[in-house]
């Protein structure tokens, strides 16, 4: 599987057309690439956890003074944690110290060989990571924080973005190609056990340790306006804690992809 900052590289040197990034990234690239990328549906709601090696976590508040790490350094769990610690007069600067690593695996292996390691991260990882060393714990689940802050507005970890010349060029094959991109979610759902399969053919996750977990990994799809006004909500509050995490501006109108249905 390739890493975040690889797909990013990739579609913006328009090697691919269409790729799956976190939401924020999505924007960053919409307003760095002049405007040049569409958001045309959303996948995924990152199931976030902060996940420890010991015991010495149960409040927001334990993380101060503490190293935590963190998946990516500008995605989704980077700006949701930094804005919980904000709430709560932690300042992700000097009061604690983030380490990011871009591979989850880097964390994992650091939270299975050091005592009192403290982590936040996404499902499925901390799902496979808990249930395969009795030692590893879910201190907090970042989701509730959230709420507790910002009300009903969801988490929106991962988005379906795609070039907008390659999308005007083949308007009917990618309408259908979201039908398509819309009933796998479904499907993925539905039949955790061929998901884990087609997982473990290409490398991505052991078929033991994804079947599982398939279920709390937040699988959804939205398209069209009822993305377009969940992803605005999410932003604004992205926007109001630091304009840079979406790339200094909020995407207008142009950024979402209206799919004709047909």
């Amino acid at each position: 599987a390739q890493s975040e900052e690889e797909v990013v590289n990739a579609i913006t040197k328009q090697n691919i057309d269409v790729a799956v990034v976190s939401s924020n990234i999505a924007a960053v690239l919409y307003n760095k690439n002049d405007k040049g990328f569409y958001m045309a549906a959303i996948n995924a709601f990152g199931k976030i956890s902060v996940i420890e090696s010991g015991t010495s976590i149960s409040t927001v508040d334990d993380l101060k003074g503490k190293t935590i790490y963190c998946q990516g350094n500008a995605g989704t769990e980077a700006y949701v944690l930094k804005q919980i610690l904000s709430s709560s007069g932690i300042n992700s600067e000097t009061d604690v110290t983030i380490v990011y690593k871009e591979d989850a695996s880097e964390i994992i292996e650091i939270l299975n060989t050091t005592d009192n390691a403290i982590a936040v991260m996404r499902e499925p990882y901390v799902s496979i990571t808990v249930n395969n060393n009795d030692k590893i714990r879910i201190a907090l689940s970042i989701n509730d924080l959230w709420n507790q802050i910002n009300g009903e507005v969801e988490i929106i970890s991962e988005v379906l973005i795609a070039r907008k010349d390659y999308v005007d060029s083949n308007t009917p094959s990618f309408d259908e190609f979201l039908n398509e991109f819309a009933r796998s979610v479904e499907h993925a759902n539905a039949s955790a056990e061929d998901v884990a399969l087609v997982l473990d053919e290409y490398d991505i996750f052991n078929k033991e340790e994804i079947s599982s977990v398939i279920e709390v990994c937040g699988l959804e799809y939205f398209e069209s306006e009822v993305m377009q006004e969940m992803v605005e909500e999410y932003f604004k509050i992205l926007y109001s804690n630091d304009t840079s995490s979406i790339g200094g501006n909020l995407p207008d109108s142009e950024f979402y992809y209206i799919h004709n249905l047909g």
